[in-house]
């Protein structure tokens, strides 16, 4: 007697289904994370170029705390390189988070800068 064996078509087409869903969602993923990163940068290099358009009204002298009207004042800490936090002037605050959003941005763990590179 000769053994009959039936394929069963259906879970290579539901399997085909979900594979192809899963790869539609990563397209949409990677374009909705292109656009929070695009956004992102955009949005820093505008805040980086209105800061620049007031750096010579607020100097080391003029503004020298980092500080919202007398109640509130800004101490710098990043957690990593300055880990208690410190006492410095607007300008140097400034400085200080503009290099740490732009070491944010060029963390390519954080912001992959190919696509199909999220983790």
């Amino acid at each position: 007697m000769e053994s009959v064996y039936i394929i069963d078509y259906t879970f290579l087409c539901d399997l085909q289904s979900v594979l192809q869903y899963m790869h539609q969602f990563s397209l949409m993923a990677n374009c909705q994370f292109f656009f929070i990163s695009s956004t992102a940068v955009d949005f820093f290099n505008q805040i980086n170029m209105l800061y620049g358009t007031i750096t010579e009204f607020c100097t080391e002298k003029t503004c020298a705390v980092m500080s919202a009207g007398p109640k509130y004042e800004y101490h710098w800490a990043d957690g990593h390189t300055v880990k208690k936090p410190i006492k410095c002037s607007a300008p140097k605050y400034i400085d200080f988070l503009m290099t740490w959003v732009q070491d944010q941005l060029d963390d390519e763990s954080l912001f992959p800068s190919k696509i199909g590179k999220i983790s």
